[in-house]
């Protein structure tokens, strides 16, 4: 996957990951984005504002346009609401719900 506008044979998206432009493969999943950001386990993630769980990250291929959060589960969503953008507290209700 690349930042910018290099190119890797076949079809290149445009995806936002956590506000930044980049470009990825057609086909690409979120897995593979998180993987690439690091410690998989460590995240929870997001597609165009809506939670996705762990074990369906392997299924959400990625499309055109795909705005995609990583953010680290909080214990507290008092605590989240104080110290998180706007958009990330409805994602951070999804997970927690999720988590019940």
């Amino acid at each position: 996957m690349e930042n910018g506008s290099g190119t890797s044979g076949g079809a290149l998206l445009r995806v936002r990951v956590d506000g930044q432009q980049r470009r990825v493969p057609a086909g690409t999943t979120l897995e593979q984005v998180v993987a690439d950001a690091g410690d998989a386990a460590a995240f929870s993630t997001a597609v165009n504002g809506e939670f996705v769980a762990r074990a369906a990250r392997a299924a959400r291929v990625l499309a055109e346009g795909d705005e995609v959060l990583l953010f680290r589960p909080i214990k507290s969503l008092f605590f989240s609401e104080y110290f998180l953008p706007h958009d990330q507290i409805h994602v951070c209700r999804q997970y927690m719900r999720a988590m019940r």
